[in-house]
């Protein structure tokens, strides 16, 4: 019985209590956000920005702010599971074949091709006898990351304030002036 649905319980295996995801070495090239940047995030009204859209009760990592998780964290996101007949009427039949798509958040020094070899692997140990795996996509694009210290933050905060002559909300931290600057 422990095999009758083993897509199923590869996806479901993928995230721990927390919601952290336990493919060994996902975490590889991950950075904690500064406690600055954090207080910047947390201080958002993301209300407006989520459009009504709850994230309560879902994973949280510990505790972790809802702006930290999608902005600093990475993360798998199943965007569709198709299996057997999903028409009209009762049906019996156990399905024959299983497919899921995924998507991979990545952040800091995430590599696309690290975390691809990784999660084949961690599915690929997890069929059990008789069934079969088929992996399909490429590719990726790495994570981009802005130092919070970028003098393109601090231009960026001081055009918003400007324009819209209220703080931004995310300041960045003043650089030195370039040499070439008056």
């Amino acid at each position: 019985m422990a095999h009758r649905y083993p897509l199923a319980r590869i996806l479901a295996s993928m995230h721990d209590e927390q919601g952290r995801v336990t493919i060994d070495g996902f975490y590889d090239g991950v950075q904690p956000v500064s406690p600055t940047l954090r207080d910047q995030w947390e201080a958002l009204d993301i209300e407006e920005a989520l459009s009504g859209v709850s994230v309560t009760g879902g994973p949280d990592e510990g505790g972790l702010g809802t702006v930290e998780l999608m902005w600093g964290r990475p993360g798998v996101d199943f965007n569709g599971i198709v299996a057997g007949n999903a028409g009209p009427g009762e049906r019996s039949v156990l399905p024959g074949s299983a497919t899921a798509r995924l998507s991979f958040r990545l952040v800091g020094r995430q590599r696309p091709e690290h975390i691809r070899a990784r999660f084949r692997r961690f599915v690929e140990a997890g069929l059990p006898a008789g069934c079969r795996v088929e992996f399909k996509g490429s590719g990726g694009t790495s994570a981009v990351s802005v130092n919070e210290a970028s003098p393109y933050v601090s231009a960026t905060a001081r055009a918003l304030e400007a324009e819209w002559a209220q703080p931004a909300p995310i300041k960045g931290r003043e650089a030195p002036s370039p040499w070439w600057s008056s």
